[in-house]
Formats: structure tokens, C-alpha cells, sequence
């Protein structure tokens, strides 16, 4: 019941609770709101890491079909996603470039797109580590270890760390040798100055066991020369070009860097890619030379100068060409 009381005029006034109701109904409104964020958040996370395992980009759209973006706003969806893969698993979301086919006539090279698709393009997720943290979570991955992770709640946004147990013991994975293999392949690439030649990539990839014969399956990998470039082609880590022939038989296929590549493969990671390999025989003008033109960018003199045995910088985030294309 609402209180009275009495003024000096004498006449009685009702005072009422409605600030004091008002704000607490304001407050539970707001945490409901919170709550409500949070749980949308932790949906969009699921939805980016199982696409993501799938080797399938992000869109907007699919953001959109699995929570109410006009509610929560997309911007502020995306904002605190990336916020959250980059507290938890060390991931953010970039958006990856347009990559459009090149002339017969002119050289593969990569070159900043134009901004008329800037803010529509989809995502992709990428590593955001560290150098230092990398090189932890690389040495952690090779010794043995009982360790469990603490059994997740399903609306968690830890829910995707594993349980994870490792003995010494030999291990048969087909996506880790062929993360290798993809690896070995998108270096050929970036040596070739982003545009390598079929018969090169079937030469080199004989040296590591896999056979031109579309019958012969490689048993670390489980699948076959024409398997492999396929799914790599699907994933968008290369992109597979035809200079057609007077008949079919006598059609090239080259191959240059597609669009997953020149976002999880930026131009500065890979030049410490190849200082890691060759060590004190690494060749820093050569290697900051041939990676220029496969990438079509001008890497920042400074990075030049610490490739040559200056200590490099740490950055949580990559630095990555995100606008960019093959020249059209």
C-alpha cells in the first residue's frame, strides 16, 4: 500500500514507491539485458569455432541465424566474440581479403583492394598468440602431461578446451601431418612469388611420399594428390587457375595464395617462418625481397631491420594485409 503523509497545507499526499520500484526494476532489467548479451555471445563463439573446424569462413549471416543481431547490435556481437577467443584460446577474427583472378598476362602478384566491400567480407579465425606464447604452447605440446581441464558448463565460453592427456607415446594424426603438407605447399608458393606451376607442385610433393597416381592413397594423410589440392582449394589456402590449351590436355594450372592464406600466413610472420629454418644462413634481403612480391606490400623498414638480427617486437595481434587481392 502506498504511504501517506501530510504537508503544510494539511491535505494528506500519497507518496509513493515508484522511484524506489522503478529503479530496482531498472537494475534487474539491466542484468537480464547483461545476462541475456553474454548468452548470445557465447552462442556466436560455438558458432565461429565449429565453423571454423569445418575450415568454413564466418558471415554475418550466420551470426544472424543463430542469435537476434538487432537486439544486441552485430558490431557489438563481433566486439566482445573477438574479446572473448582472445582471453580464452588466444584467437581473434579478422576479416579476410577479396582475392580476385589475375590476367594470363600479368604476374601473381597481391595488391590493396579497393574499399567498396570493406565491411562485408567474411570472417576467418587466426592465431593471436605471441611469438613467446607460441613458442610455451609449442614446447608444452611436446612433452607429456596428465593435466584435465575442469569439467565446463555447455553455456560456458570454455566449453571447446578439451580434457587434455599426452603421454610420449607415437602419435597417427591425419589433419596435423596435413596442416605439415599444407604448409610445405603454401611456402612453394610464396618462394614461386605467389604463382607456382602444377608440375612443380606434383614434383616437390612426390619428395614427401605423395603420389601423382590418383589411385595411390597416402597412408599418413588418407588421401590422394587430387584429395589433397581439392580440400586445400575448398578451405581457400590456394587458388587453382587454368590457362586454357588449344585442347584440354594441353591446359596449365597454377596455383597462388587464396584468401585463408593471406590471413593466416601474414608477410612478417613468414619471414620469421624462414629465419626459424635457416637459422644463421638466413638470408634477410633475399627473403624480405621475394616475400614483397609475392605479397604485393612493402614491408615496414624497421621489421626489415630486425630481421637482421634485432630483436622483434611482440604483438597479441598479427599484423595482417586484410585488404587485399590478386591483381584483376
Amino acid at each position: 500500500m502506498p504511504r501517506r503523509r501530510r504537508v503544510a497545507n494539511g491535505e494528506e499526499d500519497e507518496e509513493s514507491d515508484f522511484d524506489e520500484g522503478h529503479t530496482e526494476d531498472f537494475q534487474e532489467s539491466s542484468e537480464s539485458r547483461e545476462s541475456d548479451f553474454n548468452r548470445a555471445v557465447d552462442q556466436v563463439v560455438r558458432l565461429v569455432l565449429g565453423r571454423e573446424l569445418k575450415g568454413n569462413f564466418i558471415r554475418r549471416e550466420h551470426i544472424a541465424g543463430v542469435v537476434n543481431v538487432k537486439k544486441f547490435g552485430l558490431d557489438s556481437l563481433i566486439t566482445e566474440t573477438k574479446k572473448t577467443l582472445e582471453n580464452v584460446y588466444g584467437l581473434t577474427l579478422v576479416e579476410v581479403p577479396v582475392v580476385k583472378k589475375r590476367d594470363d598476362k600479368k604476374p601473381g602478384r597481391v595488391q590493396k583492394a579497393s574499399t567498396t566491400n570493406k565491411g562485408k567480407q567474411p570472417y576467418a579465425i587466426v592465431n593471436c598468440l605471441a611469438p613467446q606464447s607460441r613458442k610455451i604452447l609449442g614446447e608444452l605440446w611436446l612433452n607429456p602431461s596428465n593435466f584435465e581441464a575442469q569439467e565446463p558448463d555447455v553455456h560456458s565460453e570454455k566449453y571447446f578446451i578439451p580434457k587434455y592427456k599426452k603421454t610420449d607415446a607415437p602419435l597417427s594424426n591425419y589433419e596435423l601431418v596435413k596442416t605439415g603438407i599444407m604448409l610445405y605447399i603454401i611456402s612453394l608458393i610464396i618462394l614461386s612469388e605467389n604463382y607456382l606451376h602444377e608440375v612443380d607442385i606434383i614434383r616437390n610433393l612426390k619428395k614427401m611420399g605423395i603420389s601423382e597416381n590418383l589411385n595411390e592413397k597416402n597412408s599418413a594423410i588418407n588421401m590422394n594428390l587430387q584429395e589433397l589440392l581439392s580440400e586445400l582449394i575448398r578451405k581457400e589456402y590456394i587458388v587453382k587457375e587454368t590457362a586454357k590449351g588449344a585442347v584440354e590436355s594441353e591446359d596449365q594450372h597454377n596455383y597462388t595464395l587464396g584468401r585463408r592464406s593471406l590471413v593466416e600466413f601474414p608477410p612478417e610472420n613468414v619471414v620469421e617462418y624462414i629465419k626459424e629454418i635457416y637459422g644463421e644462413k638466413f638470408d634477410s634481403e633475399r627473403t624480405v625481397f621475394s616475400i614483397e612480391r609475392a605479397y604485393g606490400v612493402k614491408l615496414p623498414v624497421e621489421k626489415a631491420n630486425e630481421d637482421t638480427g634485432n630483436d622483434n617486437s611482440e604483438s597479441n595481434a598479427p599484423s595482417i594485409p586484410v585488404e587485399v587481392q590478386v591483381e584483376d
